[in-house]
């Protein structure tokens, strides 16, 4: 399906959402024959009945104002409904100054995902406290409305962190659930205006979420950051955020995937990340006895890489290959202190992938003879040095503000990493 069709197919499920109508066309082709039928019927009536009393000429002065009338609404509002859908106005939610996307928080790690402990409580439920209730309450649209019209209708609960507990090179996390809708207005809703009036307390101020939240929670960070048992903010869900590192080790060379986010996302849009990204689904986790972490690495590993890309499909059944290691934590300020981790996956490859290793090589020519390209949306450089060169400090292309600490995680790992394997 093109961008295109996606926009159209999202207009459509939108406006059937809200509107009978669209519903009934979207969802019953019969329903749409009869109502269509009809509605020609009506039309030939009016226009035989306008027709006894008057020439061909009465028709056209009678009948055709109405329904260029009826027509002009009609079509003005679904254009505005349409723009309403297709923009995502992540520009007037996430401001990216530069003040937003440095990222101070950040924790160097090196740990084999066995050394990795997940307490989750499926019974507890992050739910929005009346400081952050009270904030939102007046924002001036309807939020289920605009949740149904940029996010979709379905509200996929996420794993939360609550508490990480570094001790003895291992990691233990305690977690628990949140809403993407939750989500979506505290992290993905940092610099919406929620208002512009002047107050006693707040003169000549607009009021956001960061604006009212950001120094406390930066103070709260800067206390604990630094310690081995970091408690995470608790007014706000703290959605355990992925981030994944894949290098291909051949015996001549290496090569890393970075990829260009697709417009739909809820941040970032079109811009480089590494390897893949997301958070992580509740759903696949809810009964299990026991959580692994290579589990959260394999939901996106496979999602977004292994089975949607034709060339990596090969690895699917060679996860012997495979090797994790947790490298870097962060709380991203641009997201108001959403928690990432930052895992590399290494897989080591022997001749039998020389045709991957030429496809590969393919791909960075490609890549740095062009550019990024709407067909080329994994990009594979053979080295870091590349990588900070055709990327990093090239002014035209736009990193999601992650890309840097991942980078500064990964020259770190690759200095140390080889002797704690």
């Amino acid at each position: 399906m093109t961008d295109f069709e996606k926009s159209v197919s999202k207009v459509i499920d939108n406006l059937s959402v809200k509107y009978d109508f669209f519903y009934i066309v979207k969802n019953n082709k019969l329903a749409t024959s009869i109502l269509m039928i009809l509605y020609i019927l009506f039309v030939i009536f009016i226009i035989d009945r306008i027709y006894e009393k008057n020439s061909f000429q009465g028709i056209i002065e009678n009948i055709l104002p109405f329904f260029v009338d009826v027509a002009i609404v009609f079509f003005v509002t679904i254009f505005i409904l349409s723009l309403r859908t297709i923009y995502n106005d992540e520009s007037g939610r996430i401001i990216e100054t530069r003040e937003n996307i440095i990222i101070n928080h950040t924790k160097n790690l090196n740990i084999s995902l066995q050394n990795i402990n997940i307490d989750f409580n499926k019974h507890k439920y992050y739910s929005q406290p009346e400081i952050i209730k009270n904030l939102l309450k007046w924002v001036n649209f309807n939020k289920d409305d605009y949740f149904r019209t940029h996010y979709g209708s379905l509200d996929i609960s996420k794993i939360a962190i609550n508490e990480i507990t570094i001790e003895n090179n291992s990691l233990n996390l305690i977690c628990s659930q949140t809403s993407f809708y939750d989500i979506s207005f505290t992290h993905y809703f940092p610099d919406y205006i929620l208002s512009s009036s002047k107050s006693k307390d707040i003169d000549k101020q607009n009021i956001s979420l960061r604006a009212l939240l950001k120094n406390n929670i930066d103070d709260y960070y800067q206390k604990r950051f630094h310690t081995n048992n970091i408690k995470l903010f608790d007014l706000l869900p703290n959605p355990l955020g992925l981030t994944g590192i894949i290098k291909f080790n051949f015996s001549d060379t290496s090569f890393y995937l970075v990829q260009v986010r697709h417009k739909s996302e809820a941040a970032a849009k079109d811009k480089i990340q590494w390897s893949f990204a997301g958070t992580i689904d509740v759903i696949p986790n809810l009964y299990k006895d026991t959580i692994l972490f290579k589990e959260f690495i394999d939901d996106e590993l496979y999602d977004e890489i292994l089975d949607k890309e034709e060339n990596f499909k090969i690895l699917k059944n060679h996860d012997i290959l495979r090797h994790e290691t947790l490298i870097g934590f962060v709380v991203n300020p641009l997201y108001l202190y959403q928690p990432e981790f930052f895992v590399v996956v290494e897989y080591n490859l022997n001749n039998n992938f020389n045709a991957l290793k030429q496809k590969l090589y393919e791909n960075e020519k490609r890549f740095i003879k062009y550019g990024i390209s709407k067909q080329q949306n994994i990009i594979a450089l053979s080295s870091l040095e590349n990588i900070e060169k055709y990327i990093i400090n090239e002014q035209n292309i736009n990193t999601r503000n992650l890309f840097k600490p991942g980078f500064e995680f990964i020259l770190e790992f690759n200095k140390t990493g080889v002797e704690n394997r």
